[in-house]
């Protein structure tokens, strides 16, 4: 398995990334995370890749009224299972964001991302870590 290079995209603490920096620092995981985004500027994620120097982001507050109504947007249209084109566009922009960083893959580290955004949405591979994770607790429960 080649080295990967890696962007994470997040809404809070963080949880997801710090499993991610800790299979890094033990050689588990053969990786870096180049840079990470959120929504939220209060994410607690973004100071822990601070922490490490790893480049962060906070989606653009221009591209829609405020963070909140981005946020909003998104989970509105999860209601009603009909995603705007509008706001795909602007995931598809962090998303481009985030290539250009340098990134070989993107880790959705947030439950929500995986119902709006696939393996289709960016050029590079996407990593869902919420079927990462009922992936391994089945695993582990059937041994």
């Amino acid at each position: 398995m080649k080295h990967l290079r890696l962007a994470v995209l997040l809404s809070g603490g963080g949880r997801t990334l710090e499993n991610f920096f800790t299979h890094i620092e033990q050689g588990q995981l053969d990786a870096e995370v180049v840079v990470v985004g959120s929504s939220r500027s209060d994410a607690y994620g973004l100071e822990r890749a601070k922490q490490r120097n790893v480049p962060t982001f906070v989606v653009d507050k221009r591209q829609h009224r405020a963070t909140a109504a981005f946020s909003q947007a998104i989970f509105t249209e999860l209601d009603r299972g009909d995603l705007n084109p509008e706001t795909k566009a602007a995931l598809a922009r962090i998303g481009a964001r985030l290539v250009a960083a340098g990134a070989d893959a993107v880790i959705l580290g947030c439950t929500e991302l995986p119902l709006l955004l696939g393996p289709g949405d960016f050029p590079v591979p996407v990593l869902d870590t919420t079927a990462l994770h009922a992936d391994a607790a089945l695993e582990a429960a059937l041994r």
